[in-house]
């Protein structure tokens, strides 16, 4: 019986797709602080409910600048697959989502740190995870080609 060893996942990706990437997620940064500040100061949210919120509002516009710009899959004529790459995303983002609120919650009621800078750290926590797995899963098979 012979086994079959498939390739490791490599992270193959180059300085210029990392700086396109992390200007994506400073955008949407900026515009999800911006939007939890509104859902709480105007809107009265809970601000882990407004965080869930501005994150789920914001997570199409992020995958359409990345898909497009970042890793520029629509110039490639890969547009025909963008469901299967935008369902692995969501996908994805869930798990970013919990870790986001769960690191919001933490910063906030244990070290009773403001709830926008709290969301701040939590974002940039949460990036590297949602970058290395993204790259690894989301847009692997398109780069492969």
């Amino acid at each position: 019986m012979q086994f079959k060893i498939n390739k490791p996942i490599h992270f193959f990706f180059d300085l210029k797709v990392l700086v396109k990437y992390c200007i994506v997620g400073c955008l949407m940064a900026v515009a999800n602080t911006i939007l939890l500040y509104y859902f709480v100061t105007i809107l009265n949210l809970y601000y882990v409910y407004a965080a869930i919120i501005s994150y789920l509002v914001l997570l199409l516009f992020s995958y359409i600048l990345n898909d497009i710009w970042t890793f520029r899959l629509i110039k490639k004529h890969r547009y025909n697959i963008w469901w299967k790459r935008l369902a692995l995303y969501y996908c994805i983002a869930f798990s970013g989502i919990c870790l986001n609120t769960l690191f919001l919650y933490i910063f906030t009621e244990y070290f009773k740190i403001y709830y926008i800078f709290s969301s701040l750290i939590a974002i940039g926590l949460v990036f590297f995870w949602n970058f290395f797995i993204n790259i690894s899963v989301t847009w692997r098979q398109a780069h492969k080609n």
